[in-house]
């Protein structure tokens, strides 16, 4: 996203040099200070040679635009214009990566730039939090060409913008030299523009839309909750990657801070040649040196991070002596992020507590510890915690936790009030307008506190897992919720001007102003915290502005929630914002963990903040929370991993975890498991026992071969072969499969979409020859004349009033063209009846249906049932047969209309078929080993009067049924009508092959069993045998 903005011009005219075009001169033009060692000769304006560096001018050419003087030339011959018009369509083999381009590794972040050609506006990269900017880093416009001089040197440190950290553009389309050293200078009307424009900072959706996938763990806070853990970072990082969490990184909190010391200002003097900069006389522990320091506030006597000239610091930036301005500077007095503790730029980190000057800076604030980069799937969200990582890693699993007891803090011991919509305190009332996305609201109330800067050791665990602190308060619930995982939040009691707190949907286009300073606008579907008319809280995601805890705050109000996380996951995308706590409820926060988490911030605030507690902890559970108990089969477990494990085994890698293992009475020695809460959003079936069995016995454990008690390949349901069966057969004729959507327009379907894509795609299909024709039109429309298509889907019907529409299984296929490809030594006649009839005949004989046949399989003959009516809209009259199956109409075959198709004059006749599929097939007969017989077979021909109601293969089924195993094969052979035939019948000749295993038939054998076979079919048919 670009935003684009107008040009704000200057109060006074164009100077020279402003014009916006350059004229033909005779004197030399000067040289190009954007090119690296340009020299006068790369100055002039005629056209540049191919294999020369750059020049200052475009080349010269018929129709040709006039040179813009904020044109960098440094393009050279063969590279086509700057400008979007008439420009060359470019080389590919000068491409180069796109600096903000999603694919590309080295990429910058998502920022969005302003194309804003304005004066007097800085270059700087704005942060996330710029309240406070020093107004010295806004960069000094200057008029170009009015007398200020050459460019100067980058070394000098004079009243220019600020460096932009982090940012730097190298070899970009520009020389092909040394790299160019690009100064921000200020717009000019028609003239150039700043080489880096104003980055503007908003949260927009596309970075919240990133799927966030890991934690930030403190080694030694984690080895604090876990007292008996004794691995190493590296041992720590490989264990959890066998648990099926894997340490993407584990980096030194103190990384880049080693020789970074606390320095003591003495003394604190203007700087003599600038108004904003000042001189600093600091101790170092050794000896006093001066520093020239840009921040506005500086304490004498005050103490701050130091780093002194040849000291490298995290971002790379190494320190130097330098002269700024006239005076010397032998180091550098640092702040949050120049440190990289934090994003606070603002002003140098004051320290406070017990610190001395000389004292390392990791040694004061705590640091030496390791951050460890956690991969954590979505399924296990109580990994988001040090509590969570602690249960599987601690010797003795959650026995072995147990979180560090808190400098100065005093046990509690407080009582718990709970409604079951409401309750109340005084003057305080907290009630849940929506139990379906909030299951649990506590809260209480805490008065005289006295809100200020975090303790070192508080501070210093934050910080090492990536949290900025803020103040006592608002630290005390950011550090327990990175200690317990139960995200929590601190309202400025005194602002709340209801004293209530209400979990409520939003009133449509109702609007909050959240903690980062943004104003949000809400849909009547968001769930929010506030009272009647104003909301506070953006549930589970992030608090508002107007009711944070400053440092005027006295009296606070803790809240910790229990919210549903789909409602929690469709508010933060649907707004563009990913917090700490928003991330948490969306994986599912431990339903038990709320009442020991609000208790162990109490003991923190009240350690560090002091006040009073007033009333119990408020409690509202609309339905409380009842853990679930699963059966766990030994049998079950072995047959999954191939191994076997006792009951007591069982039970032994189970507890470690947190489960209540109970012997449930069953054979086999089966276990009653009772789930704990943290693990109720994942654990919820047998199987998923078995995974944390497998987890925690080793997956390094188990044998590489395939144990003789591993179950074989269990078979797919029979529908799914029945699909499988299709898909070969249908494939092996030579057709291709097709998979098309399942919408249709308003005549082609009967279930109605409540929001349809289109007007053509409103309606569920309850065919699949429509989607069909139109992949044959598409290949007609692209000259392809042979078109063989097949496709298995799913079609709709619509039901009852109120009931769901029928959904049934359908295959279908689509013809047209050759019966076979074209070649020199055939005709390649075109498909005919006769080819669809066989190829319905395949379908049907592996369709699942145990009568399937078809009805009035002669062509000319007119289908009847309900399927022939909706073959008679979709067929050639005459030309259509009905396929049945135990009796009833399934479905229809024949060719298709020419006014149902836009076929082009050359094609030739579409055919095509369509069939319900059974919803229980027929088990497929598995194929048995028969013998060849070694005895010479007979063949008897029959000529039978069949009556036409009768279809050729019910005659065909009931001669085979008659001729047992003796009758090898039959096959017709011809079709008669005309004279000699009575009314009402054709004839049909069938010729009988019949075989013996053991001996050679003999004529009389033959004869009874054409007797047989013509009793059966007079009784049954009404066959008679043609003399």
């Amino acid at each position: 996203m670009v935003q684009l903005l107008g040009v704000e011009y200057t109060a006074r005219p164009s100077g020279c040099g402003r014009a916006g075009h350059v004229l033909s001169e005779g004197l030399r033009s000067p040289s190009e200070p954007h090119v690296a060692r340009s020299g006068a000769d790369d100055g002039e304006t005629r056209a540049a040679h191919p294999h020369s560096g750059a020049r200052y001018g475009l080349p010269e050419g018929q129709l040709r635009r006039h040179a813009h003087t904020g044109v960098r030339a440094d393009r050279g011959a063969g590279r086509g214009r700057g400008d979007h018009l008439r420009r060359l369509q470019g080389h590919s083999g000068r491409i180069r990566p796109s600096l903000l381009g999603s694919r590309n590794e080295s990429t910058f972040s998502a920022v969005i730039f302003s194309v804003h050609r304005t004066e007097c506006r800085g270059r700087c990269e704005a942060d996330d939090h710029d309240e406070g900017r020093d107004a010295s880093r806004v960069g000094l416009d200057r008029d170009h060409g009015c007398g200020h001089g050459g460019s100067e040197r980058a070394g000098e440190r004079r009243l220019r913008p600020g460096a932009l950290h982090g940012f730097r553009l190298r070899h970009g389309p520009g020389a092909d030299r040394s790299a160019q050293v690009w100064c921000a200078r200020p717009s000019h009307v028609l003239s150039e523009r700043r080489p880096v424009s104003v980055a503007v900072h908003i949260s927009v959706p596309i970075a919240a839309h990133r799927p966030r996938r890991t934690v930030n763990i403190s080694y030694a806070w984690l080895k604090s909750v876990a007292p008996g853990l004794g691995d190493s970072p590296e041992e720590l990082a490989e264990r959890l990657a066998l648990l099926g969490a894997p340490v993407e990184e584990v980096t030194p909190v103190s990384a880049g801070l080693k020789d970074v010391i606390i320095g003591e200002v003495k003394t604190v003097s203007g700087h003599p040649n600038a108004d904003r900069l000042s001189l600093c006389e600091v101790f170092n522990g050794e000896e006093v040196v001066q520093v020239v320091c840009g921040a506005p506030v500086i304490e004498e006597g005050g103490y701050y991070p130091f780093a002194a000239a040849g000291v490298t610091l995290p971002g790379g930036l190494e320190l130097k002596r330098a002269k700024i301005r006239g005076e010397y500077s032998n180091g550098m007095l640092c702040s949050e992020k120049e440190l990289g503790l934090g994003r606070d730029q603002s002003g140098i980190m004051l320290l406070s507590g017990d610190v001395s000057a000389g004292q390392s800076l990791i040694e004061a604030l705590g640091l030496d510890d390791v951050r460890m980069d956690v991969e954590v799937t979505p399924n296990r969200g109580d990994w988001l915690s040090h509590v969570g990582i602690a249960r599987e890693v601690a010797p003795d699993g959650v026995a072995g936790v147990a979180l560090q007891s808190i400098p100065g803090a005093s046990s509690l011991d407080l009582e718990v009030k709970t409604g079951e919509h409401d309750v109340s305190h005084g003057d305080v009332t907290i009630r849940i307008d929506e139990p379906e996305l909030c299951y649990r609201f506590l809260g209480v109330i805490i008065r005289g506190v006295k809100v200020e800067p975090s303790p070192q050791w508080m501070a210093a665990r934050l910080r090492a897992v990536g949290q900025q602190t803020i103040n006592n308060v608002v630290d005390a619930t950011n550090y327990v919720m990175m200690e317990m995982g139960s995200p929590m939040h601190a309202y400025d009691l005194g602002t709340l001007e209801e004293s209530s707190l209400i979990v409520r949907k939003a009133t449509e286009g109702e609007t909050l102003q959240t903690l980062d300073g943004l104003d949000h606008k809400f849909d009547a579907e968001m769930l929010l915290i506030g009272d009647t008319a104003v909301a506070h809280d953006i549930a589970g995601i992030m608090g508002g502005m107007h009711s944070s805890v400053t440092e005027e705050t006295t009296d606070i109000l803790i809240e910790c929630a229990l919210f549903e996380p789909k409602s929690i996951r469709r508010t933060r995308r649907a707004l563009g914002i990913s917090t700490e706590a928003s991330f948490r409820f969306e994986r599912g926060v431990d339903p038990e963990g709320h009442l020991p988490a609000m208790k162990r911030v109490l003991e923190v605030i009240l350690a560090t903040a002091g006040g009073d507690v007033d009333g119990p902890i408020l409690e509202v559970l609309p339905r409380p929370w009842e853990p679930s108990t699963l059966t766990l089969r030994p049998t079950r477990v072995e047959q999954v991993l191939g191994i076997p494990f006792e009951s007591a085994e069982l039970k032994a890698l189970l507890t470690p975890l947190g489960f209540t293992v109970q012997n449930g009475g069953g054979e086999g020695g089966d276990l009653s498991v009772t789930v704990p809460g943290y693990r109720s959003y994942d654990v919820t079936r047998e199987i998923d026992l078995i995974e944390e069995i497998t987890r925690a016995h080793g997956y390094d454990r188990f044998p590489d071969d395939l144990a003789p008690a591993r179950p074989t390949t269990v078979p797919d349901h029979p529908l799914f072969q029945l699909e499988d069966r299709l898909r070969i057969v249908l494939s092996g004729e030579g057709l291709f499969e097709a998979a098309n959507p399942a919408f249709a327009s308003e005549h082609e379907g009967e279930v109605e979409l409540n929001n349809p894509i289109s007007l053509e795609e409103s309606r569920l299909r309850s065919s699949l020859i429509p989607g069909l024709l139109r992949n044959v039109e598409y290949n007609f429309a692209r000259g392809v004349r042979d078109v063989r298509l097949f496709e298995l889907g799913t079609v709709f019907h619509a039901a009852g009033a109120g009931e769901p529409p029928r959904e049934d299984l359908h295959v279908a296929f689509a013809v047209t063209g050759r019966r076979e490809p074209e070649h020199w030594s055939r005709t390649g006649d075109a498909l005919d009846f006769w080819s669809i009839k066989g190829l319905v005949e395949t379908v049907l004989s592996v369709s699942g249906w145990d009568d399937a046949s078809e009805a009035e399989v002669e062509a000319g003959e007119v289908a009847g049932g309900s399927a022939g009516e909706a073959a008679g809209k979709l067929f050639v009259r005459r030309s259509s047969i009905t396929l049945m199956a135990d009796g009833t109409p399934t479905g229809a075959a024949g060719q298709v209309r020419p006014d149902r198709v836009d076929a082009p004059a050359w094609a030739g006749a579409i055919w095509a078929m369509e069939l319900t599929l059974p919803a229980e097939p027929a088990v497929e007969v598995t194929p048995e080993y028969r013998p060849l017989s070694p005895f010479p077979g007979v063949d008897r021909d029959l000529a039978l009067l069949v009556p036409y109601d009768v279809s050729t293969s019910t005659v065909s089924r009931a001669i085979r049924d008659a001729g047992g195993e003796l009758l090898e094969q039959v096959t017709v052979f011809d079709l008669y009508r005309g004279d000699g035939v009575s009314e009402g019948h054709r004839s049909l000749a069938f010729r009988l092959r019949l075989q013996a295993l053991d001996r050679t038939l003999t004529d009389k054998e033959v004869d009874r069993m054409v007797k047989k076979i013509m009793k059966r079919l007079g009784e049954d048919l009404g066959v008679e045998q043609r003399l």
